[in-house]
């Protein structure tokens, strides 16, 4: 009897939290929705510094000395560790010299120039493209060469593990490194921010170097994720948060496959998408609704039994539904 208690109580637990949770290990969590406030709940709260807003994500203008200033202790002495965010960049530093396109910054004072640790995305002078970067101890260990475009958002997950690194964009590994520096981090108070490059800790700024765009959903996690957990957070982006709805249903549930979603607006156009339990992206497909588009059916007999999560954009919102199938 407790072994199926217990297995209702995890169960439980999936539906609640969605898929969109990556808890274990998470140092702070900014969706800078609405506010700078860490809602990890461990209570390292950000500060915006200069011109730096919030409008459903943080703002960073353009040839601006702004930025999101994050307590240091939330990276200082991490060994391992994760930094997971979506960034969208309105136009790109390309001039002469230095022209990094900042996303996060952590320094120290005993050194100068460079950081402790410092992820980029440096645009090339001249001609398309530029390269994902990620720098320890003033030296880059991760260079790897996209063509990305602007006002189009990209999630990315910068990871070191041990003496390897990963980089991540979109859920798929990008690049990874070996023989990287792996003492743990030493960044000071001031020293850790979020859209601008610092040489000195806390000061020493270039208009060139800094961040013109916006970064949503950052999270700093003090181990490595794995690509199952970058794949589950890749598929909850910016701007779409994860509702639960009276009368969205499917059934049956358990289900053999064949699913009924009632509850539908008819206002406008539904779109499906179902996820399993381990975040991968299983099945995807507008919904041809009856019974004015308030109901809808799908045979979704081919993807094996399990748990899956299904997001639905029905009435201009999404919403999610935990579901089994079984055999």
């Amino acid at each position: 009897m407790k072994k199926k208690f217990s297995t209702m109580l995890v169960l439980f637990w999936v539906s609640f939290t969605g898929i969109s949770q990556v808890t274990d290990g998470l140092t702070a969590y900014y969706s800078l929705k609405q506010s700078t406030v860490d809602s990890s709940g461990n209570g390292y709260d950000a500060t915006l510094a200069g011109n730096a807003g919030i409008n459903g994500s943080l703002s960073i203008p353009y040839d601006d000395i702004s930025y999101l200033s994050i307590p240091n202790a939330v990276m200082n002495q991490l060994q391992d560790f994760s930094v997971a965010m979506w960034v969208k960049f309105n136009q790109f530093h390309t001039g002469s010299g230095s022209h990094y396109n900042t996303m996060l910054s952590g320094e120290n004072s005993l050194k100068s120039g460079g950081d402790n640790v410092g992820f980029y995305y440096q645009k090339f002078i001249s001609g398309p493209g530029g390269q994902w970067q990620m720098w320890l101890q003033d030296d880059y260990y991760i260079e790897n060469t996209d063509s990305i475009v602007a006002l189009q958002w990209y999630f990315v997950v910068f990871v070191r593990q041990g003496t390897d690194a990963f980089l991540y964009k979109n859920g798929i590994l990008r690049a990874s490194a070996a023989n990287v520096y792996a003492s743990a981090l030493l960044i000071e108070p001031n020293g850790l921010m979020a859209g601008q490059e610092q040489d000195v800790v806390g000061s020493d700024f270039s208009i060139n170097q800094c961040l013109d765009g916006n970064i949503g959903k950052l999270r700093i996690y003090d181990r490595a994720l794995t690509q199952s957990e970058v794949t589950i957070l890749s598929n909850n982006p910016v701007g779409i948060e994860p509702h639960l709805s009276p009368d969205l249903k499917i059934y049956p549930n358990p289900s053999r496959g064949k699913l009924v979603i009632s509850g539908l607006s008819g206002a406008t156009p539904s779109i499906i998408e179902i996820y399993h339990s381990n975040g991968a992206l299983v099945y995807s497909a507008g919904l041809e609704g009856s019974d004015n588009n308030t109901k809808a059916s799908i045979d979704f007999d081919r993807c094996g039994s399990g748990l899956y999560f299904a997001r639905i954009k029905t009435g201009g919102y999404w919403y999610q539904i935990k579901f089994i199938v079984t055999d």
